[in-house]
């Protein structure tokens, strides 16, 4: 999705602009959950949840930012994330997130994280075609089982009356 600023991010995770840092992790555990991959099979589902993620992810570099402006937290030589402005802050241009190696990194993670849904797409597809191949191979072989049965059923009532006939034109003879 690429978020563009943090009140985008917290509208996405369905918060308002004023929302803190533990607002915005009880907000991301409670979705997190019901958009998991595993617990809804729903194949819309994973890109929420990475969505959900980036959100969450966008958000935690934006106040890691702010606490390194207030002097919270002590400020690496060479920050992976320029620290970000927004959320009703006086901005001097537009918000930039990190350098072009971190934009496309992201880039590079979302193309991946495309290529993995859509390669659990097409397995999920071919599982299901098989599962179906399964299933008609089972019913061709209970098809088979039944019409054998049939047969020798018939070829037993056959064996039957020529049996019969046997018997009764040797009774006949004697």
């Amino acid at each position: 999705m690429g978020f563009s600023s943090a009140k985008e991010a917290l509208f996405f995770l369905g918060l308002t602009e004023k929302a803190g840092r533990e607002q915005v992790k009880t907000a991301y555990k409670e979705q997190i959950k019901a958009y998991h991959p595993d617990a809804n099979p729903n194949h819309e589902t994973p890109w929420q949840y990475y969505d959900l993620q980036e959100a969450y992810e966008y958000l935690m570099n934006y106040y890691d930012g702010l606490d390194r402006l207030a002097g919270k937290v002590s400020v690496n030589p060479q920050p992976s994330v320029a620290p970000m402005q927004g959320m009703g802050r006086a901005s001097s241009g537009p918000v930039v997130f990190g350098s072009k190696k971190d934009i496309s990194n992201l880039t590079f993670q979302r193309k991946v994280r495309a290529d993995h849904v859509q390669q659990e797409k097409r397995s999920k597809e071919r599982a299901k075609k098989e599962k179906e191949n399964f299933n008609k191979q089972v019913e061709q072989c209970k098809a088979d089982k039944a019409y054998e049965e049939a047969m020798t059923k018939i070829h037993a009532a056959r064996a039957a009356e020529v049996t019969a006939q046997i018997i009764e034109a040797y009774l006949k003879g004697k």
